[in-house]
């Protein structure tokens, strides 16, 4: 039952956060230099893109990335293959999985696998 309503949460989660996602620019604010000494202390905000990808047990598929991490696999429902330095992930058995990495431009991609 848990599993379940585990994977119920992420599963709605993961439609909520895709639908308010924008993948457009962030606009920049101006600064008030009073309170920021130097404008290098500043960073802008990062860009962040998310995809939900179903899978099967056994199915094998590549997504786009590098310095990938694997944030949540609790019930090991994924697994990955490292072929000439390209990551293959595999469906492992049915479950929830949410792995990060980063793109070009310094965009923060996360991907959820959901293992059917």
């Amino acid at each position: 039952m848990k599993k379940k309503s585990l994977v119920g949460l992420f599963t709605i989660s993961a439609c909520f956060t895709l639908g308010s996602t924008s993948f457009a620019a962030v606009a920049s604010t101006p600064v008030n230099t009073t309170f920021a000494p130097s404008i290098s202390q500043v960073s802008p905000q990062s860009i962040h893109g998310e995809a939900v990808i179903r899978l099967k047990v056994g199915e094998r598929i590549m997504v786009s990335g590098w310095n990938f991490n694997v944030l949540f696999n609790y019930t090991g429902s994924l697994g990955y293959v490292i072929q000439d330095g390209v990551y293959e992930w595999v469906g492992v058995q049915p479950g929830v999985a949410v792995v990060t990495c980063n793109l070009p431009n310094d965009v923060e991609m996360y991907y959820t696998f959901i293992v059917e």
